[in-house]
């Protein structure tokens, strides 16, 4: 079988697996969450300015879009979907320490060139979540820089037998 024909997850399995998640494994407490795994601090981020849909008292929710007014005939509809959470990105893996996000892993099956537009989303998409790591990282450390200044969030992009640099 060539390259060409395999899919993402026998890369993840064979190739990348092996190098990224075995290095990560000495690491005491630090894990690598595979398949498409979604990141908390990412979801923040997307839901920073929407309504607290657990505050039954807010003005903004009331109606019948709002579970804690609906009547029991109204019990199998869902809110709207302005009330609703935005769900963050998934992602190939995330690294993590407990609870706290340290780096995350995009990957594809193959690789064209660096101006491709699955190259270049999956770098997006990449920035983005370590961006909101490191505003999470920032939040845990009460924005000490000092503290800040010794984190580093780490992420790979790989498409077939090629990572980013």
């Amino acid at each position: 079988m060539s390259c060409r024909e395999n899919l993402e997850a026998w890369f993840q399995i064979n190739i990348w697996g092996p190098i990224f998640d075995r290095c990560f494994q000495y690491i005491p407490k630090m894990s690598i969450s595979r398949s498409e795994s979604q990141s908390p601090s990412n979801c923040r981020r997307k839901n920073k300015n929407k309504p607290n849909t657990k505050d039954p008292t807010s003005s903004n929710l009331a109606g019948p879009g709002n579970p804690a007014t609906r009547g029991p005939a109204d019990s199998h509809r869902r809110g709207p979907a302005s009330e609703r959470k935005v769900t963050g990105s998934k992602y190939d893996g995330l690294i993590t320490h407990f609870s706290i996000e340290y780096g995350a892993v995009e990957d594809s099956k193959r690789f064209e060139e660096e101006t491709a537009k699955k190259w270049v989303s999956d770098s997006l998409k990449l920035a983005k979540v370590l961006h909101d790591q490191m505003r999470c990282l920032e939040e845990k450390v009460k924005h000490d820089r000092d503290a800040l200044g010794r984190f580093q969030c780490v992420g790979f992009v790989t498409a077939g037998k090629r990572k980013s640099p």
